[in-house]
C-alpha cells in the first residue's frame, strides 16, 4: 500500500503538467473552436526559451519565466491571427491540420537548433521531501499539482462569475449575438489562444525537472493533455484537471507495475477511444462553424507528364543518379504512398486520419519480423503485413461507426 501511495504522488508533477496543457487546450477551443495539436509545441517552446535565458544568460527566474510566457502568449496571438483567422471560412479539419503545421514548424526550428539532445534541468521549486502518514513526498510533486488547481479554479471562477468570461462562453455559443450586443469574437479568439500559449509555456517551464528537457518529449505532452481535455469535453476545466490526475497517476501506477515500455503510455490514447465511442457524439462547434468538407481536387490524372517523369526517374535510378539521391527519391516514393492512403480517407469517406504513419510503421515492423526471424521470402512477408495490418485498421475505424471530423482525428 506504501508503494503505491507513493508512486500516486509521483504522478502528481506529470498531472500538473497534463492539466495545465488541457486547460490551454480548453480555452483556445471555448475561445475560438479549435483544437490545437500545437498545444505540446508551445510548451515546448516556453521551456527553451526560459532556459536559454535563465541558465544560459543568467536572467533570474521571474523575468526569465515571465519572459518566456510573454513571448508564448506572442506566439498563441499570431497564430490566429496570421494562421487561423484567414481560414475561420474553411472546414474544421483543415484548421486542425493547420495546427499541426504550427507543430512541425516550431519542432523543427527546435531540432535545428537542439538537435535530439536532452537535457537536465534543475528544479526551482523546493524539492526536499515532506513525510505525510510516515511516508516521505517530495514537495515538488506537490507544488506543481497545487498550481494546477489553483489555476483551475482561477479560469473555472473568471468563466463564470466575470463578464469577459461569460462573454467568451456566449460568444462560442452563438458568435452573431455576441457581436449583436458590442463584443468581438475576435478579440476573444486572440486572448484565448494568447492565454494558452502562455499555459503551456508554464507546463513547460515546470515539467522539464521531471521530464528532462527534449524537443519530441514535450510536443508529445499533448496526446495525454488531449485526453484529459477530451474527458471534460473541451468545456469543463474542473473535470479537466480530474481527468488529468487520473491519467498522471495511472500511467505512475502502470510503470511501476509493468516493466514492458510503452504501456503507460497507451492509457491516454485507450481512454480517448473509450471515451469517443462511448459519448457517440462529436465536439461541440462553435454556432458559425459549420461541418464543410474539404474541398476536393479533380483527381485527373496527365498521363505525359507522368510517364515523362516516371521513364525520367528510372532511368536515373540506374544511370546518372548517386547512392544519397535514390535513397532520398526511395523515400519520397514510399511517403507518397502512404499519404495516398489519407487521400483516400478524405477524399471518400471525408474524415482525417492522424494515424497512417503508424499503420505504416506496423506493416514494417510485421514485414521485417518475418523476413529476419521466420526467413520468409520479402515479397511473401509484405504480402502477409499488409494482410495483417486490416483488423488493425478496423480497430481504428470503430470509432468512425460513432463519431466524425475532428473527433476521429483526434482517434
Amino acid at each position: 500500500m506504501k508503494e503505491v501511495f507513493e508512486f500516486a504522488i509521483l504522478g502528481f508533477g506529470i498531472a500538473a503538467a497534463y492539466t495545465l496543457l488541457g486547460q490551454g487546450m480548453v480555452l483556445i477551443y471555448r475561445g475560438s473552436g479549435i483544437l490545437n495539436f500545437a498545444q505540446g509545441a508551445f510548451a515546448m517552446a516556453g521551456a527553451y526559451v526560459f532556459y536559454e535565458l535563465h541558465f544560459v544568460v543568467n536572467l533570474s527566474f521571474a523575468a526569465s519565466f515571465v519572459v518566456a510566457l510573454l513571448a508564448c502568449g506572442a506566439i498563441g496571438a499570431l497564430t490566429h491571427l496570421l494562421i487561423m483567422r484567414p481560414l475561420r471560412k474553411r472546414s474544421a479539419l483543415a484548421r486542425l491540420i493547420a495546427t499541426l503545421g504550427v507543430l512541425t514548424a516550431l519542432e523543427g526550428i527546435a531540432q535545428i537548433k537542439y538537435q535530439a539532445n536532452l537535457t537536465q534541468v534543475p528544479s526551482s521549486l523546493p524539492s526536499s521531501p515532506v513525510h505525510i502518514f510516515g511516508i516521505g513526498v517530495p514537495q515538488q510533486q506537490l507544488w506543481l499539482l497545487g498550481i494546477a488547481i489553483v489555476i483551475t479554479i482561477t479560469l473555472y471562477a473568471v468563466t463564470k462569475f466575470t463578464v469577459i468570461g461569460l462573454a467568451i462562453t456566449a460568444a462560442a455559443e452563438n458568435q452573431r449575438a455576441a457581436s449583436s450586443l458590442g463584443w468581438s469574437p475576435d478579440v476573444f479568439a486572440v486572448l484565448t489562444w494568447a492565454l494558452g500559449g502562455m499555459l503551456a509555456a508554464t507546463a513547460g517551464i515546470l515539467i522539464v525537472p521531471i521530464s528532462g528537457l527534449l524537443v519530441t518529449n514535450l510536443t508529445l505532452l499533448v496526446i495525454p493533455a488531449m485526453a484529459a481535455a477530451l474527458l471534460g469535453n473541451f468545456v469543463s476545466y474542473p473535470l479537466t484537471l480530474l481527468a488529468a490526475i487520473v491519467i498522471g497517476i495511472g500511467q505512475s501506477e502502470i510503470s511501476n507495475y509493468v516493466t514492458q515500455p510503452g504501456l503507460s503510455d497507451c492509457l491516454p490514447f485507450i481512454l480517448i477511444i473509450v471515451v469517443l465511442v462511448a459519448r457517440g457524439r462529436s465536439l461541440p462547434l462553435r454556432s458559425q462553424v459549420l461541418e464543410r468538407l474539404p474541398k476536393l481536387g479533380t483527381g485527373a490524372i496527365k498521363p505525359k507528364a507522368l510517364l515523362f517523369f516516371g521513364a525520367l526517374v528510372t532511368i536515373g535510378f540506374f544511370t546518372f543518379f548517386s547512392q544519397n539521391l535514390t535513397i532520398a527519391i526511395t523515400v519520397q516514393l514510399t511517403i507518397a504512398v502512404i499519404l495516398l492512403s489519407i487521400v483516400v480517407l478524405t477524399g471518400y469517406a471525408g474524415q482525417l486520419s492522424l494515424s497512417q504513419f503508424a499503420m505504416a510503421g506496423m506493416g514494417a515492423y510485421i514485414a521485417g519480423r518475418l523476413v529476419s526471424a521466420a526467413h520468409v521470402p520479402m515479397a511473401v512477408g509484405m504480402l502477409v503485413a499488409v494482410v495483417a495490418a486490416v483488423p488493425i485498421g478496423l480497430i481504428f475505424a470503430l470509432p468512425a461507426l460513432r463519431t466524425r471530423g475532428v473527433s476521429l482525428a483526434v482517434v
